[in-house]
């Protein structure tokens, strides 16, 4: 054993001294891959990754430029008409006034005398969060005519805010009545990215908003209306069941 053990040493020292001119430049490779590996190449990946969240900035720089110099060119009153008229068309919650208004409204442009209402509530602990598409209030209207005052009312409230629609209607007699929705819904919470861009109003919306300004009741006051009557009660898959 001794003796396989010195040829194994005799045969090591004579690999060294041949191959010892390569152990050197062989460790100086060993130790640049390891460098390479393990300092050079996260060095790479994490100034690529600097470079993206640059641009990332960038991007959300050139957007903070634009909705400053767009927001510094806004007519200030012009946005609050606006939204005020969009406001009216479609209220943030209940607005019982409004209704009152646009009925109100509607008669006196139709020419038609209005009889006894009754303004259908529903479950007032119900809010719209829980509801699937606009929530409303429910009018029956009642008002002296025939069809053809039903149907002039009807196109006059039709052109009147806050937005409404018609459910049902009918005469018999000297008399008509009809059913009607009108709309509100609450304002959403404003999330503005900061690399969103605020865009002007598109030509559709401007055409819409200059539509909703011909409507003859958006300077409103309170209107006298007929004595009527108010119920919780519900007839319809509205959204206060």
């Amino acid at each position: 054993m001794k003796k396989s053990f010195n040829l194994d040493s005799e045969a090591l020292k004579i690999i060294y001294k041949q191959y010892k001119g390569y152990l050197l430049p062989a460790g100086l490779v060993l130790v640049s891959l390891l460098l390479f590996f393990y300092l050079i190449i996260p060095q790479i990946a994490g100034f690529t990754d600097l470079q993206k969240q640059m641009e990332i900035e960038n991007q959300k720089l050139a957007a903070i430029n634009s909705n400053l110099n767009y927001l510094s060119g806004v007519d200030t009153n012009s946005l609050n008409s606006n939204f005020n008229t969009v406001n009216l068309v479609l209220p943030k919650e209940k607005d019982f006034v409004g209704i009152m208004g646009a009925v109100a409204q509607a008669a006196g442009n139709a020419s038609v005398s209005l009889g006894d209402y009754e303004l259908k509530v529903g479950d007032l602990a119900v809010t719209g969060t829980n509801l699937k598409g606009f929530p409303y209030l429910e009018i029956d209207l009642r008002i002296t005519g025939d069809s053809s005052d039903l149907i002039r009312f009807m196109e006059e409230l039709q052109k009147t805010a806050p937005i409404s629609e018609t459910i049902s209607g009918g005469t018999s007699g000297s008399s008509s009545s009809l059913t009607v929705r009108f709309y509100y819904e609450s304002l959403p919470p404003v999330s503005l990215a900061s690399d969103t861009t605020i865009k002007p109003i598109s030509s559709d919306n401007d055409s819409l908003l200059r539509s909703l300004l011909s409507w003859g009741n958006l300077e409103r006051t309170v209107p006298i209306v007929a004595q009527g009557t108010v119920s919780g009660e519900l007839n319809s898959s509205g959204p206060f069941q």
